[in-house]
């Protein structure tokens, strides 16, 4: 452990979660196999630390992982420098994630994620890693807070995406001291760069956030069947959500598409070819 005793991040090829803690190194593979990773396990994106906390406290519990940003958030002064936190005690309900080796050797994390193995863990003492990194780190890290959870009897592993929390004890160090150490393999000298790939992390990262606990997170349940194709189909799911049954209306070609959307192709008895009539109809 050259660069530090307490990180997190992933190994070659996407092959699992990586969480380094109290100098050991954890993987955790698609399958759910947990292991300590070898002397000579290679990595494309880690972060760590030699931790040196100067918090140490306790927290009283969290309901959700939103709930657990606020209650860090309260030891982290500053939005400009990289913090490390260590949390430790009893998780009521753990949700995590970890991805399998790509197909291909090029695929993208947005699209790794979609098959990403997900497991529940509840009752279960545990500690959770996590790194913030600030927001002009976007292209290199993470911006905000990663969290990846290791079970205390390093049995569970994997990038957190729900939890809630009994009492924790908290640890966080402020690091303002970063060094980036780039690959110098030619995939990695001859990729373009140019793109910003910011928002298909923050994708990779957010959807499957929200879509692990539906009790707690307002979205809606859409069927990938039933999500809407265009804009037409955004207003007829509007109107069918608040209960409209009818729409009166004359067809042309700005509206055609809503009233298509509406009725499938089936005639339409409230349609009119004239203004005439609506009024009575209505």
């Amino acid at each position: 452990m050259q660069h530090g005793d307490f990180g997190l991040g992933t190994f070659e090829n996407q092959d699992g979660e990586m969480v380094v803690l109290d100098g050991r190194v954890y993987r955790i593979q698609g399958n759910g196999t947990v292991s300590e990773a070898p002397a000579d396990a290679t990595a494309p994106f880690a972060v760590v630390t030699t931790f040196s906390p100067e918090v140490d406290l306790e927290i009283t519990p969290a309901e959700t992982l939103k709930d657990l940003h606020a209650r860090c958030d309260a030891y982290r002064p500053s939005n400009n420098i990289f913090y490390a936190f260590r949390l430790d005690g009893r998780f009521h309900d753990v949700r995590t994630r970890a991805v399998s080796p790509p197909k291909g050797s090029h695929d993208r994390l947005v699209d790794i994620a979609q098959v990403q193995a997900e497991f529940e863990f509840h009752e279960i003492e545990g500690t959770l890693v996590s790194l913030w990194s600030p927001g002009f780190s976007n292209a290199f890290s993470i911006p905000g807070y990663h969290f990846h959870f290791l079970s205390a009897d390093r049995r569970h592993v994997g990038h957190l995406l729900e939890c809630s929390t009994g009492t924790l004890r908290l640890r966080r160090e402020k690091l303002t001291d970063f060094h980036l150490a780039l690959p110098e393999n030619e995939m990695f000298l001859k990729a373009d760069l140019s793109k910003n790939a910011s928002d298909e992390l923050a994708y990779a990262e957010e959807a499957h956030r929200k879509s692990s606990n539906p009790a707690k997170e307002k979205i809606m349940d859409v069927q990938p069947e039933t999500q809407p194709k265009n804009g037409a189909e955004v207003v007829v799911q509007t109107l069918e959500s608040r209960g409209v049954e009818y729409v009166f209306g004359i067809p042309g070609d700005k509206i055609d598409a809503v009233f298509n959307a509406r009725y499938r192709g089936s005639d339409d008895p409230n349609c009119r070819r004239d203004s005439s009539g609506l009024e009575e109809s209505a």
